[in-house]
């Protein structure tokens, strides 16, 4: 957990609360209508005010929050291991629970079947090239494909996938099965 802790504030600049703040300042942008309509489409109607959600990097919980109004009942769940972006989650929803977990090395087992619906929003951006190659192996592990055998491995059906930012993210909506 330490190394990958380490890792995440070199990948956000060394400094965690300025990339804390660039976090809630390039909410909307990242949660913009290309987002929307993707939920919309593939999540929003498949879910019940009983779904149970997980954010994978939920950065400062202000998306789980926003689920909240719309899924009042709903048992949201983030996981999110940066300790500055932690410090930046204010006025939770009563019904979203933080996990602080390394998803390179979770230690965190959820029941089977216990989710409706995960969420990863990759969403990198690129000053130059060197940076994309410094930070590779944070936002490009796996490629898409990659991500989708795993999530039907897990039991999960992918409703749709799609790239966005000229190839460099991706949207996958799964649901379980």
């Amino acid at each position: 957990m330490q190394k990958t802790t380490e890792y995440l504030r070199h990948h956000h600049g060394g400094d965690g609360h300025k990339a804390a703040a660039k976090t809630v300042q390039s909410f909307a942008r990242n949660h913009d209508q290309g987002f929307r309509k993707f939920w919309h489409n593939h999540c929003d109607e498949l879910l019940s005010d009983q779904a149970a959600i997980i954010d994978l990097g939920c950065g400062t919980g202000l998306w789980l929050n926003e689920l909240a109004q719309q899924y009042p009942n709903a048992r949201l769940t983030g996981f999110e291991l940066a300790p500055y972006m932690l410090d930046r989650m204010e006025d939770l929803a009563a019904n979203v629970s933080i996990i602080s977990d390394d998803l390179n090395n979770p230690s965190t087992e959820l029941p089977e079947h216990s989710v409706d619906i995960a969420l990863a929003n990759q969403t990198p951006e690129y000053d130059a090239l060197v940076n994309a190659f410094q930070h590779f192996q944070e936002h490009n592990r796996y490629h898409p494909d990659d991500i989708i055998a795993l999530l039907r491995q897990c039991g999960f059906k992918i409703a749709a996938s799609e790239t966005f930012k000229n190839g460099r993210a991706v949207r996958i909506a799964a649901i379980s099965v």
